[in-house]
């Protein structure tokens, strides 16, 4: 019994420990009555890895070992999920593996390399001692035991104040949902050929509305536009904005804060969606993003069908430049970027010196200095323009140099200081060389980090509550407390410079004006699988784990970030819009008889340099049913002097679930050429065609894209299921070697 014992201890030492730790690093460090749900959580996963531990030391002690410490190290990688996002880590976090940025950048960082060995060793060499000559009846022992707690957690009620990962283990999260999935299968809904059409056909009040009064007394008609965007920011961060809401900054920026005191600053800004690519799309094309979870409308090609706010400046006369310190195939925003209308795209190439450099680019002072260069050639080119710059100091783990000081403080609250202490130097650094004279400045985020840990109605919302910070030529200064939202900004930017005409298929209203009636905002958080809206009373609609619970809140005194908030009836009839519209805003694109073209690429040459694979294109993420097809055609030319490997693969199904995987080696002064089709037997989701690319030998070599396209074809003859290679050849091309 006393090995059995010594067995379960060894199991639980990781999620336990990890646990504790999560709870005490949390912004009060106090245990819950929830928390203890949460354990017993732990405790009934615990026991039954247990019991198949026991079967496995059945052929080997030492595999079963190495199990255990795999099971430790999972637990590992649940902690910091949940320390960066504030949730657990879930199966389709998987798919992020596949990606070269990812896996060095976050997934492979240890902020807790002590903490890991120990817990990881300790649980070995605990379940090493105890399997020594352990009776296998002890499986069943623990097998009963999992029983046991499964009804205790079964009977103990869910608070929805308090986040998941406090109530629940990862693996029973994960098990639940999926089993939901396979029996609670929904019958199939409505499909809609255009996202943005069924939203406004739901609910008309998005479209774009400059029916309000202007707050200001002049428009800026041919003013410069400096967008800047800080990575997971949060309103809490600003001072004047927090009090607003009755709370309490935490990690204040201080620097940022005190543009906000002297200029427009908006304390209700909803920021729509979790991630970067979700944050950016609704604020450069003025539309919702997906509110579920899935693939992002930027990784769709969404901006091949509609005129993002660049391409309605671009269209005026501005010139437009986007810059990011971090790599651009993350997201394929080196394909999105130039199709949503920014002439010149810039990533962490483009720096040829730098503070610090990670895998997710350079840190936030290098990126400042660098833009004011870009700013420059932009000023040269005697036309206004309109430049957004994306940080990445303050994405996970967080870009800082060894020398900043302050020295105190976790990781997250350093780079926060770090990002506001060098865009302060940049604001007087701008001010001084007079380009603010004529530009108007627009300070942002993508996303909210809110709070990671907090257990009550603020910690759910927060990570949707954003800012908006703008600083115009003329001095203006006003606290705004009006909500608005992240796709009311391409509207707002074309109502000020006076171009409102090229924006009424923009959604959203202008934060420049006053509006009488309110309306309905809406958001999500795609790693809590939550949604929301705020409705034209002002209250907070919040629909939690895949609507599985509904609930409606009227904010204390009207602060929609209020901690405290009066709970009141859910009304299907009337609050289930929440619902629908999560389902309307997912971006189908439409089919057409002759065919839907897609460009692989927009970046038709690629130079190769690195060993370790790069990522060249995918994320079309297509919908694809039987009767339907897409065909795939590649034609590459190589120059230079190396050689490389090109893999391109077919996936089909979501995941890393692949129908086809090719590798070829080509050598400078040879063209490639792969045609193909796939036709699938079934409905397939997240059909997407991807390509990878590694120096073998030699000093580089330029990939040049002569031709590289998807088309998904509708009618016209289905070809049988599978897939198909319609043509392959590789041929010299004399003179290229040394181009």
């Amino acid at each position: 019994m006393a090995r059995v014992v010594l067995l379960v201890v060894a199991v639980l030492l990781a999620p336990v420990g990890f646990r504790v730790a999560l709870i005490l690093e949390g912004v009060h460090g106090q245990f819950l009555v929830s928390d203890f749900r949460g354990l017993v959580s732990d405790a009934f996963v615990a026991l039954l890895v247990a019991s198949l531990t026991i079967w496995v030391n059945r052929w080997s002690r030492f595999i079963a070992t190495l199990w255990v410490a795999l099971w430790s190290l999972v637990q590992y990688v649940n902690f910091e999920n949940v320390r960066a996002l504030g949730s657990l880590v879930t199966i389709q976090d998987a798919e992020y593996l596949g990606n070269t940025t990812f896996l060095l950048g976050s997934a492979l960082v240890i902020s807790r390399p002590g903490l890991l060995a120990l817990w990881v060793l300790g649980s070995a060499a605990l379940a090493y001692v105890s399997l020594a000559e352990l009776p296998r009846r002890s499986a069943r022992l623990c097998l009963l035991g999992s029983a046991v707690l499964l009804g205790s957690y079964a009977i103990w009620p869910w608070a929805d104040d308090v986040s998941v990962w406090r109530q629940t283990h990862f693996f029973q999260h994960n098990s639940a949902r999926l089993a939901r999935m396979l029996l609670d299968a929904d019958p199939p809904r409505e499909r809609f050929d255009d996202a943005p059409s069924a939203m406004l056909d739901l609910v008309p009040e998005l479209r774009a509305d400059l029916s309000g009064e202007s707050l200001l007394s002049r428009d800026y008609a041919g003013s410069n536009v400096l967008l800047v965007i800080l990575e997971s920011v949060s309103g809490l961060r600003l001072p004047s904005l927090a009090e607003v809401h009755g709370n309490q900054s935490l990690a204040p920026m201080h620097e940022l804060d005190a543009l906000a005191r002297r200029t427009l600053s908006y304390s209700s800004f909803i920021n729509h969606q979790r991630k970067t690519a979700r944050g950016l799309y609704a604020l450069l094309c003025g539309e919702l993003p997906n509110l579920s979870r899935g693939p992002t409308k930027m990784s769709r090609f969404a901006a091949g069908d509609r005129t993002c706010l660049p391409s309605a400046l671009r269209n005026a006369g501005y010139a437009t430049a986007y810059l990011q310190g971090a790599p651009l195939a993350f997201h394929m925003k080196d394909q999105f970027m130039p199709r949503a209308g920014f002439e010149r795209v810039h990533g962490h190439d483009y720096f040829d010196s730098e503070y610090l450099r990670t895998y997710w680019g350079v840190d936030d002072r290098t990126l400042f200095e660098h833009s004011r260069g870009l700013i420059e050639d932009l000023e040269d080119t005697h036309q206004p323009w309109f430049l957004t710059l994306l940080t990445v100091g303050t994405h996970h783990p967080y870009t800082v140099p060894d020398d900043y000081d302050p020295e105190e403080g976790d990781e997250w609250t350093r780079a926060l200081g770090y990002l506001d202490w060098v865009f302060g130097r940049y604001l007087e650094a701008l001010e001084r060389s007079g380009v603010l004279d004529d530009t108007i400045l627009v300070v942002t985020s993508d996303e909210s980090k809110g709070y990671a840990y907090g257990s009550d109605n603020l910690a759910r919302i927060s990570q949707n509550w954003g800012f908006l910070v703008i600083r115009l030529p003329g001095g203006e200064q006003a606290r705004i407390e009006e909500p608005f939202a992240q796709m009311d900004l391409p509207l707002s930017l074309l109502d000020l410079l006076g171009l409102s005409s090229q924006g009424s298929h923009f959604f959203g209203r202008s934060v420049f004006r006053r509006y009488d009636e309110p309306r309905w905002i809406f958001f999500a958080n795609g790693n809590k699988h939550d949604v929301g809206a705020i409705d034209p009373q002002g209250r907070m609609l919040l629909c939690l784990d895949d609507f599985r619970k509904c609930r409606r809140r009227e904010p204390m005194d009207g602060n929609l970030f209020s901690r405290e908030a009066q709970q009141l009836e859910w009304v299907p009839e009337r609050d289930d819009v929440v619902a629908e519209m999560a389902m309307r805003s997912l971006y189908t694109p439409p089919l057409r008889a002759e065919g839907r073209h897609y460009l692989l690429t927009a970046t038709p040459e690629v130079r190769v340099d690195q060993p370790h694979e790069k990522v060249l294109f995918g994320g079309q993420h297509l919908t694809v049913q039987p009767g339907e097809w897409v065909e795939v055609e590649l034609r590459v030319r190589i120059a230079g002097t190396g050689t490389a490997e090109f893999r391109h693969t077919l996936r089909a199904g979501g995941g890393r679930r692949e129908v086809l995987n090719e590798s070829r080696t080509l050598r400078s002064g040879e063209r490639w050429t792969v045609r193909y089709r796939y036709s699938p037997d079934r409905l397939r989701h997240e059909v997407q065609s991807r390509a990878y690319v590694s120096l073998l030998e030699g000093g580089g070599v330029d990939l040049i894209f002569e031709e590289a396209s998807i088309v998904h074809h509708r009618d016209g003859g289905t070809p049988g299921a599978g897939v198909e290679i319609l043509e392959e050849s590789l041929e010299s091309t004399p003179g290229d070697g040394d181009a």
